[in-house]
């Protein structure tokens, strides 16, 4: 049985300072960083950064809000938001016709 991931995008700078060693490929989105992990690994993450308020159960549109305005928290979403979110900043190239 395979375990679900948890994403969380992070800014850059949260990033370099604590997650670079254990997420080095954590790819760049719009001046943020995602992490991908396993809901097992989530709470060990959360009480390293006990003074980082993890936010959760924003929409895609708040998320990419958030990433545009400027995210302040790490914020933990599922891969369907991911999804919207890539779409969003990368969208898909159009097809001439």
């Amino acid at each position: 049985m395979s375990q679900q991931q948890v994403y969380i995008y992070v800014t850059a700078a949260f990033w370099e300072a604590y997650e670079q060693q254990r997420f080095p490929y954590a790819p760049l989105i719009n001046g943020h960083r995602l992490l991908v992990t396993t809901p097992n690994a989530l709470p060990s993450i959360k009480s390293e950064h006990g003074g980082e308020v993890f936010e959760q159960g924003k929409t895609s549109a708040e998320i990419i809000e958030a990433l545009t305005a400027g995210l302040t928290n790490p914020l933990v979403c599922s891969i369907s938001e991911v999804k919207e979110v890539s779409q969003h900043f990368n969208p898909p190239d159009e097809i001439p016709a």
